[in-house]
């Protein structure tokens, strides 16, 4: 080899060299821009997650006002529906009691009357008179007595009645719709943890021996409640009450046991006590 053909390969080599370089660090800067630009999207979607996730905060907390002013209003005006009811009822007793007290008045001076008239006319005939007209006006006072009795009891059952409608109604809009069955509502119970409880791998649901009973009997629909790749233990609780359960991770734990909710129910209905 000439010693120009020599410097030719050389210089061939050393170019080849350089596009390699060059190649290179290409390829890093385009690496380093993807990079960027991922941690760039990465910020919006957090951003926008944080978003979202505070304006479904605002909108709860607004829904929980307006229900509980909602009920407060309900609940003015069904007590003071209840006072008038209670008031109207009142007057209609003292009036029976200003009724009975005038017959007892009448029956009174009748039986005087009778025992003047059975002085004068003969005690025997005038004192019948007197006791039988005396009998009639008692057991006209006793049927009256009765009629105010039923007539409370009827208004106390039905006020009752809708009382317990709206009370079951307005824990809905709590505790979310109850279901017909107990297992149901456990179920229910798990999902409204699972919420909170998204990230969670490992997961303990622990519910009571009864409800553990009736889940370990269909355990493929419990196990439908939750992601595939989360690992999930059953556990039994003999001081847990039937329909509640408590969720527990390794980022945290959710408590929906069923006196927890009736606390939380406590909270929203006597907030201001």
């Amino acid at each position: 080899m000439s010693h120009n053909e020599l410097i030719e390969a050389i210089q061939s080599i050393r170019d080849e060299w350089q596009i390699e370089q060059r190649i290179k660090s290409t390829s890093e800067v385009l690496q380093d821009k993807a990079l960027h630009r991922s941690q760039l999207e990465l910020e919006v979607v957090k951003k926008e997650s944080l978003e979202i996730s505070e304006n479904a905060k605002r909108e709860a907390e607004i829904l929980i006002l307006e229900a509980q002013t909602q009920a407060e209003v309900f609940l003015q005006e069904k007590e003071n529906e209840i006072k008038e009811k209670e008031l109207s009822v009142q007057n209609i007793l003292d009036k029976k009691q200003e009724d009975c007290e005038a017959l007892v008045v009448e029956t009174k001076s009748l039986y005087d009357s009778a025992q003047t008239r059975g002085q004068e006319e003969g005690y025997k005939t005038g004192y019948e008179d007197g006791m039988n007209q005396f009998t009639q006006m008692i057991e006209s006072l006793s049927s009256i007595s009765g009629q105010i009795v039923k007539d409370r009891d009827k208004f106390i059952l039905t006020q009752e009645e809708y009382i317990f409608k709206y009370i079951r109604k307005y824990t809905e809009k709590i505790l979310g719709e109850l279901p017909k069955t107990t297992l149901q509502y456990v179920y229910a119970n798990i999902k409204k943890g699972l919420k909170e409880l998204a990230r969670a791998n490992h997961l303990k649901v622990i519910v009571s021996q009864e409800d553990y009973d009736a889940i370990k009997c269909k355990e493929e629909d419990f196990q439908r409640l939750f992601h595939p790749t989360t690992q999930v233990e059953l556990l039994a609780d003999l001081n847990m009450s039937r329909g509640g359960c408590i969720l527990e991770s390794e980022t945290g734990s959710v408590d929906s046991s069923i006196e927890n909710q009736i606390i939380l129910l406590n909270k929203e209905l006597f907030s201001d006590e």
